[in-house]
């Protein structure tokens, strides 16, 4: 033992072996025992006696003074609380021993503590801090040589992946840890962490004969362990993941036998609380399929009913609301509108007490964009009942959470519907148009003269996105083909046109909302049966919502001595064809501040900007992250970098820039997206570029943007006459389709 210490603190600078044996007395063996009790349990699957023999060890070494034994207890209980998936529970016990540890040169339980607590912390949908978690664990693993750990945190990577939906990326470190394993000298345990995550890959990509060998593989390996080291918690588990993947391609016999192996190995470990919560993930996934992949409805709330005692105790949200998306998607589907109801409101009551221990704005848009589908389950419930307006207040409070800041605790949806339920802001003049894709329908709400219609377009939804995809593709670029782009335009048209053209005034903005999954709509350069374009008779503003709208500062009319503050970077940049944007800036407005980053670093230019009416912004944009980066000389601005301070006195933010309101596919929701940053500090008119633009015909276009404002236009109508003007000379939408408006009318 004192020879292995003495390795592990020559190898890997780690002296805690050194320190426990130093510290050890005869006086410690129950707390010892107890240590080697939690380890042995934890191995088993026993994860709730494993974490009280942990808290026991804890207890022992620190009534006699024996801190690094204290240490190594606390990490096994953070393990058995993650093992448990009480994601909550175990980043709030990992907190203080984190900071305990950070005083020592315990590496491998540094290293250790960061995984397992980037595993809670991604349970507790803290995606922003998981990542921060791993990485430092990695980090630590590379300096000090823990290969090991440096797997398991691969295999760990390629799950979060997974859970995004981001399947390449989730394959390739899938196949990279597989490799990986098999060059090296590693425990099974690791091997199997990749067979886990390639099986489930491939059930969530249908691919059933790839899942099933990977089950049985992983089966195989867990019962090659020695008896003292088998989970059987988890083997029953994959007996069950077999059942499901054997009914899914009509083998009744052989997944009635797994099902029969399961819960012989159950009724082992009945006592155990952790195999509700495993068993209700393996329910869950069947009922997944009977629903989605056989079209039994009935069969799929059978499963779910029999399961529901379980949810009580599970503390890992996207388990308890896949169960009640899953309910209620059964129901409504057997025309049990009631009880499908009052399935996604209890999926909605959870989301909400998820969104509020999220601090993060990163953290708020992946559980925007990953709680979606009770609303709009919902929402297609109110529809059926002909109650328009409320499932319309659903969606737009549902669009709200993305701005809203509130910390209450929903104690359940009778309380939280008093929110839900809100009256709208008020509407102008002008019409809006919400546009919200349900399972197989895209809904469209018409406000207009304070009265609220709708319509609705029955439609393949995968198709409708995949149409929207290429049409934004080949809006984007000057080379797509010509007939190609005139029949998507024509296409998406008929969806989302001609249902609501009888309602349009061409005398007043229409404000478009679109839903998040359709936020790449190029929405001007849809044509009509006529041929024309949607911004031929139409200036368009492109909405995040109506609460979000009205949390933005009211618009001003524009006046020639507003402070303008343009950040001109054009020459560093080598951008042609803005020689006229320039002079336009200074027609309209005579006091205009021109900065450059030859004369004024970005440390000069924000304080100007906090005192300024109008911001502009020509010069290159990089992507970064999911969003852009504006560069200004050498120095890249993020979304990072425009704080609300900064922007708390403007009215019109104009970024001439390629792709600077490029959001990924969370479009406006997107945190990195430099739109969503502006919006969000109220600016009430922002213009942003959707591709890569021509710099020559963009300096054209905001030219005339200038002059129609120097007029006396609104910003709507100066934009919409200055794209009509582009049009008439450069007639693909690549020339003058890529700058949206954002932000409110009135």
């Amino acid at each position: 033992m004192a020879r292995l210490a003495d390795l592990l603190a020559e190898q890997h600078s780690d002296p805690w072996m050194k320190d426990f044996l130093k510290a050890s007395r005869p006086d410690q063996r129950d707390a010892v025992k107890a240590l080697s009790e939690a380890l042995n349990k934890n191995s088993k699957g026993l994860y709730r006696d494993a974490s009280s023999q942990a808290h026991q060890a804890e207890i022992g070494f620190a009534d006699r003074g024996n801190i690094p034994g204290e240490l190594r207890a606390q990490l096994e209980r953070v393990y058995a609380e993650q093992r448990m998936l009480k994601g909550i529970d175990c980043s709030n016990t990992a907190a203080p021993l984190d900071r305990q540890l950070s005083a020592t040169r315990y590496h491998w339980l540094q290293a250790q503590l960061s995984l397992e607590n980037g595993t809670c912390l991604n349970m507790a949908r803290d995606r922003s801090a998981a990542l921060a978690a791993i990485e430092a664990s990695e980090t630590i693993a590379e300096a000090y040589g823990l290969p090991v750990l440096k797997l398991r945190i691969l295999g760990l990577k390629a799950s979060i992946k997974r859970q995004q939906k981001n399947y390449e990326a989730s394959w390739q470190e899938g196949a990279q840890g597989l490799a990986s394993f098999f060059q090296g000298d590693y425990p099974p345990e690791r091997l199997y962490q990749f067979y886990s995550v390639i099986e489930q890959y491939a059930q969530d990509r249908q691919l059933l004969s790839l899942q099933h060998v990977f089950l049985f593989q992983g089966l195989a390996l867990q019962k090659s362990l020695p008896a003292e080291d088998q989970d059987l918690v988890l083997q029953a588990v994959l007996h069950l993941r077999l059942a499901n993947n054997l009914v899914l391609r009509r083998r009744d016999m052989a997944a009635k036998a797994e099902s029969e192996q399961a819960d012989a190995l159950l009724a082992k470990v009945f006592n155990e609380p952790t195999a509700k919560s495993y068993v209700l993930g393996t329910q869950i996934a069947a009922a997944k399929d009977q629903l989605r992949v056989l079209d039994a409805p009935e069969n799929a709330r059978l499963i779910l009913e029999s399961s529901h005692d379980r949810i009580a105790d599970v503390q890992f949200d996207p388990l308890a609301l896949d169960y009640y998306q899953l309910l209620g998607d059964s129901n409504r589907q057997l025309g049990r509108t009631e009880e499908a109801a009052t399935a996604y409101k209890e999926g909605i009551v959870i989301a909400e007490r998820a969104r509020i221990t999220l601090l993060q704005e990163s953290d708020q848009l992946n559980w925007l964009t990953g709680t979606d589908e009770p609303y709009r389950g919902l929402i297609a419930i109110l529809l059926q009942q002909n109650k328009t307006e409320e499932a319309l207040k659903v969606w737009e409070w549902y669009l709200s959470r993305s701005v809203d800041t509130t910390r209450a605790v929903p104690a359940s949806w009778a309380k939280l519907q008093q929110t839900v339920f809100r009256s709208l802001p008020t509407a102008g003049s002008e019409t809006r148009l919400v546009y919200v894709l349900l399972q197989d329908q895209l809904r469209i709400w018409i406000i207009k003269n304070k009265t609220i219609d709708t319509r609705f377009v029955k439609v393949d939804t995968a198709d409708l996105k995949r149409q929207v995809r290429a049409f934004a593709t080949a809006c984007s670029s000057a080379s797509s083909d010509p007939g190609e782009l005139r029949s998507l335009g024509q296409s998406l048209s008929s969806f989302f046109v001609q249902p609501v053209a009888s309602e349009l005034d061409p005398l007043h903005p229409v404000v478009v909302e679109l839903d998040p999954l359709l936020s790449r709509l190029p929405m001007a350069a849809l044509i009509g049966q006529d041929g024309g374009y949607f911004a031929d008779r139409h200036a368009i503003v492109i909405s995040s919502g109506m609460f979000v709208d009205a949390g933005l500062r009211k618009p001003e009319a524009v006046r020639k001595d507003m402070k303008f503050l343009l950040m001109d970077a054009s020459q560093t940049g080598n951008l042609p064809g803005h020689n006229g944007e320039r002079d336009a800036i200074r027609q309209a407005f005579p006091s205009t501040l021109v900065l450059s980053p030859s004369n004024s670093p970005w440390t000069a230019a924000r304080k100007e900007m906090a005192k300024s009416d109008v911001f502009a912004f020509i010069g290159h944009g990089k992507p970064s992250g999911a969003g852009t980066a504006l560069m200004y000389g050498s120095k890249p601005l993020t979304s990072k970098d425009f704080s609300p301070e900064l922007l708390r006195n403007l009215q019109i933010a104009v970024l001439t820039a390629c792709a600077s309101a490029s959001g990924g596919d969370a479009g406006l929701l997107e945190t990195d997206n430099l739109v969503h940053k502006f919006t969000s500090a109220g600016v009430p008119n922002v213009i942003a570029s959707n591709w890569n633009v021509d710099s020559r015909s963009t300096g054209d276009l905001m030219a005339h943007f200038y002059r129609n404002l120097e007029r006396g236009d609104t910003v709507p109508m100066a934009l919409a006459g200055a794209r009509n003007d582009l049009r008439a000379r450069k007639s693909h939408p690549y020339y003058w389709a890529a700058f949206d408006l954002v932000g409110r009318v009135n």
